[in-house]
């Protein structure tokens, strides 16, 4: 959290919509990573956080969307392909 009160801004933008342009159908569980791709942010624990969640959650569909750059971008990227 941080801290900022969201209802404060309006919103144009259609759930559905958005939902789609990330590939995500209605009922599909989006798990939302942002932030900085870089060492102390330890983004190398989501590839294993996806495995553990295949487990827990076999008959549920679901994503993991990354919103966010940086210095392990490929690392992360290679690691998730494997």
């Amino acid at each position: 959290h941080n801290g900022v009160d969201v209802r404060s801004f309006g919103s144009t933008v259609h759930r559905a919509t958005e939902r789609a342009n990330l590939g995500l159908a209605a009922d599909e569980l989006m798990i939302l990573v942002s932030g900085r791709v870089a060492a102390q942010k330890q983004p190398q624990i989501i590839p294993r956080i996806a495995r553990k969640l295949e487990k827990l959650v076999p008959d549920r569909s679901w994503k993991i969307v990354i919103a966010g750059s940086g210095p392990l971008d490929r690392a992360l990227d290679r690691e998730i392909t494997r």
